[in-house]
């Protein structure tokens, strides 16, 4: 190959011939065109974030979410991750962050930070975790002191008496 063959223009079966295919009637990619280039640039954040954030705005689920994600909520993901261990405190990472929306990374990241707050006590039982949630720890908001993380749960959860 020459250096100047390998900078010329594709030929009309090229890379642009392969992308107007992949994208769908709505002029976006479609979802398997998005999982294959979310896979080969899984480390580029910034892409996999605008490539969630596409098909949220255009209505399409990604198949690894249980339930359309919304743009917004009023509780964090942290509140959701505790809603989840609080219903079932054997529950994998990977199923937790099926549940609510966000990647296996983000779930163990996030319960890291609810364990070392305090929130969470982690308990090894052979090759699986055991969270148990300290409900009488405050909330962490000024606003929201003056109650505690079992009250909220309570509220918002199926069966966080555990």
């Amino acid at each position: 190959m020459t250096p100047s063959s390998r900078h010329s223009a594709p030929s009309s079966g090229g890379v642009d011939a392969a992308a107007s295919s992949a994208r769908g009637s709505s002029g976006l990619p479609s979802e398997n065109m998005m999982h294959l280039l979310a896979r080969i640039t899984i480390h580029d954040l910034s892409f996999v974030y605008y490539a969630t954030r596409i098909l949220v705005l255009s209505g399409e689920r990604s198949g690894s979410y249980s339930v359309p994600v919304a743009e917004w909520t009023f509780l964090t993901n942290h509140t959701h991750v505790l809603v989840c261990l609080a219903d079932d405190p054997e529950l994998r990472m990977r199923d937790i962050a099926e549940r609510v929306g966000i990647t296996e990374r983000g779930t163990q990241r996030i319960v890291a930070e609810l364990v070392d707050a305090g929130y969470l006590v982690k308990t090894r039982e052979g090759r699986r975790n055991r969270y148990s949630l300290v409900d009488n720890v405050p909330l962490r908001h000024p606003l929201e002191r003056t109650h505690t993380i079992g009250e909220l749960l309570r509220a918002v959860g199926e069966n966080a008496e555990r």
